[in-house]
C-alpha cells in the first residue's frame, strides 16, 4: 500500500500518516518489517484508537473474542449480502489478538501456520521496533 502511495505521488518529502483504529495494523507493520523504508519515507505515525493495545480491552469484547470461531463460521450463511470474507478476517484476527493477552500478531491459521509463516505459531510484530 505504501509503495502504491509513493508511486503514485511522487513525492520525495516524507508523509505523515494519520490513522484511525484497525487503519493502523497496515503502518505498524510496515514500519517493523520494512524499518529503513519507513524510516526514509515517513515523518509520523499519528495513531489515533490504535487496535495494537488490546491487552487492557472490556471484558465485553473479551466474551465476543472468546465465541469469534462460531461467528466466524456461522456468518456467512446467516449474512449473505453482508460482510465480506475479508471483514470477517479481520474480526478473526483481532479476536485472536485479544486472547492472546493483546499480543500483536500476524494471522493464526492454525495447521496452515507451517505453510504460511514456516512454524507453528505466527510471528509477533514487537512495537517498540517503530522507530519514526
Amino acid at each position: 500500500m505504501f509503495k502504491r502511495i509513493f508511486e503514485v505521488t511522487q513525492t520525495r518529502n516524507k508523509t505523515i500518516y494519520v490513522e484511525h483504529s484497525l487503519g493502523m495494523a497496515t503502518s505498524y507493520i510496515y514500519c517493523i518489517t520494512r524499518k529503513e523504508e519507513a524510516r526514509k519515507r515517513l515523518a509520523a505515525l499519528i495513531s489515533l484508537a490504535p487496535t495494537a493495545f488490546l491487552k487492557h480491552i472490556n471484558i465485553n469484547f473479551r466474551l465476543l473474542a472468546k465465541i469469534s470461531g462460531v461467528i466466524y463460521e456461522m456468518l456467512p450463511i446467516l449474512w449473505t449480502q453482508a460482510p465480506t470474507a475479508s471483514s470477517l478476517n479481520v474480526l478473526r484476527h483481532f479476536s485472536q489478538i485479544i486472547l492472546n493477552n493483546g499480543q500483536f500478531q500476524a494471522f493464526d491459521y492454525d495447521a496452515l501456520n507451517y505453510k504460511k509463516y514456516g512454524k507453528a505459531k505466527p510471528p509477533v510484530y514487537n512495537i517498540s521496533e517503530i522507530n519514526i
